[in-house]
């Protein structure tokens, strides 16, 4: 179990939770997802999607569609390239990416360990939280690990992001929650979090 006890838990209507996460916690930002990345699919239903952007940083991991109708959210992978400029977006391996719906990646530890959710995987139900840990040899992530029942829950637990010293993490879910409503929880990370 990741969770060692909830700190504080803050309630937020889903188009306006990313204000829960306190901004001074962590080495980036939680922001609306730049208008350049935005699908066609997003733009008719009106979504919205927040990124984690990293400061500073050269990579931007990001969930939105393929082409067609019918597809799934998928994890997209960004770069930028010499000139300053985000280069054209790449799906991510096929590791991280399933037949159902991944969103929310969260990139942290200098670009090793990424945070994202997925119904699809071993998830428990809606979106789960998993993490994926960069091979150094291989360049490319690890089968994603399910955080456990600490976390996730039969609803949708989405957006996890460790403190920048890593005792504490924020996560939300609308477990327990009607009318659109989710919750933000802060927690403190037991001592094995990171193995």
């Amino acid at each position: 179990n990741l969770v060692a006890e909830i700190v504080s838990t803050s309630k937020f209507q889903k188009d306006n939770f990313h204000r829960a996460y306190a901004a001074q916690d962590f080495n980036g930002s939680l922001v609306i997802k730049p208008e350049m990345f935005v699908s066609e699919k997003e733009r008719k239903t009106g979504e919205n999607s927040y990124v984690y952007l990293i400061h500073p940083s050269s990579v931007l991991y990001f969930s939105g569609f393929t082409t067609g109708e019918n597809s799934n959210r998928d994890i997209f992978k960004v770069e930028l390239d010499e000139n300053g400029d985000w280069g054209i977006p790449e799906k991510a391996d096929d590791i991280l990416n399933t037949s159902f719906d991944e969103n929310y990646p969260v990139l942290v530890d200098n670009g090793s360990t990424l945070y994202f959710c997925s119904k699809g995987h071993n998830s428990l139900g809606g979106y789960d939280i998993f993490r994926s840990t960069l091979n150094p040899e291989t360049n490319k992530f690890d089968q994603p690990e399910n955080l456990g029942p600490g976390v996730n829950s039969p609803f949708d637990d989405i957006v996890f992001i460790p403190t920048k010293d890593k005792s504490y993490a924020y996560f939300a879910s609308d477990r327990d929650n009607l009318n659109g409503s989710i919750n933000v929880y802060k927690i403190r990370m037991s001592e094995n979090s990171n193995s």
